[in-house]
């Protein structure tokens, strides 16, 4: 039975251990980068978790063990209360992770000033055909955002360009020009998770270019 007592604290520990040295390396990083800020690589946390997680766990599993073993009444009251800490942390995030949420999204078209402009936005399943002048912007709400906008009237060389803010947070700029025609630009984006509503902890959004909207003005395949 005592056998067993040690595996469960050695394994509690572990974990708490573990989370400890993932944590220091959050707060390591932090103060790389505080400290130099125009250095990229300053504050990397994927090389710091590989020194700070083992070490932290297996630190903690031999605490863990040894509280168990020797001090029962101390692992009850730290050891064991932030393994459930953790573990339900943890199975919170997994869960927030599974949920999707609406995002708001606003995508603002910008180019020749005064150039005509059209457009094609699917927000979850429904179409909208669009129309007006540049610059523009455009509002939805949903979970799936596709939109493809291009220049019926542009002459050569004239390009269009967007940004993209995702519940009041710019997200990512895009041009023509890049694999399309120069007059027509063209992305999709996904909600998953409870990023934006937890701190940017969980979940995101997804991105893909191109879409199948406004195919007429899609640039003909080359031979």
């Amino acid at each position: 039975m005592k056998a067993l007592a040690v595996v469960f604290g050695v394994i509690c520990g572990g974990f708490v251990g573990f989370v400890f040295g993932v944590l220091g390396a959050i707060c390591l990083g932090l103060c790389f980068h505080w400290a130099n800020p125009t250095d990229p690589s300053a504050g990397s946390i994927a090389i710091l978790v590989i020194v700070t997680a083992p070490c932290g766990a297996m630190a903690g599993a031999v605490l863990g063990g040894f509280f168990i073993a020797k001090r029962p009444r101390l692992f009850l009251v730290t050891v064991l209360p932030l393994a459930i800490l953790f573990l339900g942390l943890a199975l919170t995030r997994s869960a927030l992770e599974s949920y999707d949420v609406p995002r708001t999204y606003l995508v603002k078209v910008t180019g020749k000033q005064g150039e005509a402009l059209i457009g094609e936005v699917r927000v979850d399943g429904e179409l909208h055909k669009l129309q007006g002048k540049l610059p523009a912007e455009f509002e939805y709400q949903g979970l799936e955002l596709e939109f493809a906008f291009a220049l019926p009237n542009g002459k050569q060389g004239e390009k269009l360009a967007y940004e993209l803010i995702i519940d009041g947070r710019p997200k990512r700029n895009g041009w023509s020009g890049k694999g399309e025609s120069e007059k027509r630009i063209a992305a999709t984006y996904k909600s998953f998770g409870c990023s934006e509503r937890f701190g940017g902890l969980v979940g995101g959004t997804s991105y893909s270019s191109g879409s199948d909207l406004l195919p007429e003005h899609r640039p003909a395949p080359q031979e």
